[in-house]
């Protein structure tokens, strides 16, 4: 991925210069180290690789969705989003790429695992009690003229 013998700061660069000619980047673009291997995704009809900080993020929020659902209370689910916040924050700092990647699947087979079987819904959204209650009429035309 970089070229050996060069500073970080000149493999940064030179990776920028190569996302810049093979994907018409602007030049004044921030390169970044992964700039190249987004963009080869995007290319191949693939979604991007999410980065560790949004994949990290996603199961967060998944979590506290996830107590949310089985809490019968607010404030019973305050507590366990708490006790959710601290074990993220007990493996922040992990910068190993296979114990992180081991961690983002020991969570997803956790949250998997504990997954409700009737999840709450907003009531206004597809599959809530209240989705597509009172539409307002339709707006339909008067018939041509049509001979009977």
């Amino acid at each position: 991925m970089f070229r050996t013998g060069l500073r970080p700061e000149a493999q940064i660069i030179a990776l920028g210069r190569r996302c810049e000619r093979n994907f018409g980047l602007a030049p004044h673009t921030r390169y970044s180290a992964t700039c190249s291997l987004s963009r080869k995704s995007d290319i191949k009809g693939r979604a991007p690789a999410m980065s560790n900080t949004q994949v990290v993020s996603s199961l967060y929020r998944r979590s506290l969705k996830l107590a949310l659902d089985w809490s019968v209370h607010r404030y019973l689910w305050r507590g366990q989003a708490l006790y959710l916040r601290s074990l993220f924050e007990a493996n922040r700092n992990i910068k190993d790429p296979r114990q992180q990647r081991a961690l983002f699947r020991e969570t997803e087979d956790l949250l998997e695992k504990w997954k409700h079987p009737d999840p709450y819904r907003v009531p206004t959204s597809p599959g809530g009690s209240k989705y597509e209650r009172n539409l307002p009429p339709s707006t339909l035309e008067p018939p041509t003229n049509t001979n009977l």
